[in-house]
């Protein structure tokens, strides 16, 4: 905190990175020494040089951080958390300068990143896709920004000076942003491209063609597969119980605070830290909610600007009164919330009556679409068993187009009575593998949070 009590820079980065930016976890770097990986290493003389001389209290995150992930961490959650989003100006054209117009009121202050810094944040992406080891702009920009580490992050104060002040005598007419607000833009570009293409290098055997970032990627999916059993027998015979796969892909970052996965999808809508970035993506803290990158085995399907064709199911078409009641108290010597409980009465059909709904709903879908890519039932809306029924059930009925199906349910692959989230995931490319005349699925069940 600065002496007012507010939050800088430095705050955020002690928050991020609560050990140092080169702080990188021990798990990490034991995965990628096992695989003959082994990470760059950054002293103070490949680091730009800031202006003042940072105290040893300051100095563990002066350095660039080594990975990509953790630099998009940074630059992402500090965006996220100034609400600088609402400043960006996706016009590489526009004036990066502002001033009074003929309202007389002064303009807000934008961001605004012109064609040539975009090239030159593209191009140093590659050479550290080339290299593995941050390129220079990388570390002028992180200079910049540590060099005004005692700034406060709140935007009001910043913008609130500058429309007091432009245009008054001995001020300037107009007056560009910060420089660090744009540094941080810059470097999360350069962090997102370095990162091209991430989390899709598994699907092949020979990865000889990627850059060390997709490997070091593939290598923490493939360690978390070690322990994944195949579940043999049952409605679905070929599927395989999943883990949940690494948190964060950040090594440094804390993932208490903010998480990194790969994306798989941007949005064309709007102009958010969601559209903003191509490969990766933050996902908020692991204790508010745990997300897990699924990386299916096989070449990941060719993006040709289809649409993703979704069908959701709204089940229980009825509910009654009855079906919720309310949860004992009182349990042991300890008082409890007052929960309650739902009956899942419009199962009591009978499994076959469900499948049959479902079945009826997809062929009536088709009649629209050329194919279903997903099936998502809602919360609480199936049991475990009748999830693995139903996975047949939409893969032939969909006639093998369906990737994934979602859906709530009162029991999880341990057979445990709660309320949790199951996804299957289809991997196409596995059916000769396992001798199988259907592609293999990933089933993985997840808690809900409420």
């Amino acid at each position: 905190m600065d002496h007012r009590g507010r939050t800088t820079i430095l705050n955020v980065l002690q928050t991020v990175f609560p050990n140092g930016t080169q702080a990188i976890d021990p798990r990490l770097i034991e995965e990628l020494l096992s695989e003959g990986e082994a990470l760059p290493q950054i002293t103070s003389s490949d680091v730009a040089q800031t202006t003042d001389q940072p105290s040893e209290f300051d100095s563990p995150w002066r350095l660039t951080p080594v990975l990509p992930y953790d630099v998009f961490a940074f630059c992402a959650y500090m965006i996220q958390q100034m609400g600088l989003m609402g400043y960006f100006e996706p016009d590489p054209t526009a004036s990066p300068r502002f001033g009074k117009p003929a309202t007389g009121r002064p303009s807000p202050l934008m961001v605004v990143i012109n064609e040539a810094e975009r090239k030159r944040c593209v191009e140093a992406s590659l050479q550290w896709r080339k290299t593995s080891s941050p390129p220079q702009l990388l570390h002028s920009l992180w200079a910049l920004v540590f060099s005004r580490r005692r700034q406060q992050i709140k935007m009001g104060s910043v913008q609130k000076w500058h429309r007091d002040t432009v245009g008054q005598e001995g001020q300037p007419a107009e007056r560009e942003a910060p420089p660090w607000w744009k540094a941080l833009f810059q470097m999360l570009i350069i962090a997102d491209e370095a990162c091209d293409r991430i989390g899709h290098v598994y699907s092949t055997d020979d990865a000889s063609g990627a850059n060390q970032f997709q490997r070091w990627a593939s290598i923490r999916v493939k360690r978390s597969r070690l322990t994944e059993t195949v579940v043999s027998g049952g409605a679905v015979p070929n599927m395989v119980r999943a883990n949940r796969h690494v948190a964060t892909f950040a090594g440094a970052a804390d993932s208490s605070v903010v998480c990194v996965q790969p994306k798989g999808r941007v949005t064309q809508v709007g102009c958010t830290l969601r559209s903003i970035s191509r490969n990766l993506a933050i996902t908020g803290p692991e204790g508010t909610v745990r997300c897990s990158w699924q990386q299916v085995q096989g070449e990941p399907k060719a993006d040709a600007g289809e649409s993703l064709d979704i069908l959701l199911v709204p089940l229980p078409y009825h509910l009654r009164a009855l079906d919720f009641a309310k949860v004992r108290e009182n349990q042991g010597d300890g008082a409890r919330w007052g929960n309650f409980g739902v009956s899942q009465t419009w199962l009591d059909g009978g499994s076959d009556e469900i499948c049959e709904i479902v079945r009826s709903l997809i062929g009536t879908a088709l009649n629209d679409v050329g194919s279903i890519n997903a099936v998502v039932f809602p919360e609480y809306a199936l049991s475990f068993d009748l999830f693995r029924k139903l996975m047949d059930v939409v893969y032939d009925a969909t006639e093998g187009t369906v990737e994934f199906m979602i859906a709530g349910s009162s029991g999880n692959c341990d057979g445990d009575e709660t309320n949790c989230v199951l996804t299957a995931i289809w991997e196409k490319s596995m059916t000769a593998a396992t001798g199988s005349d259907r592609p293999r699925a990933r089933l993985v069940s997840q808690r809900k949070h409420h």
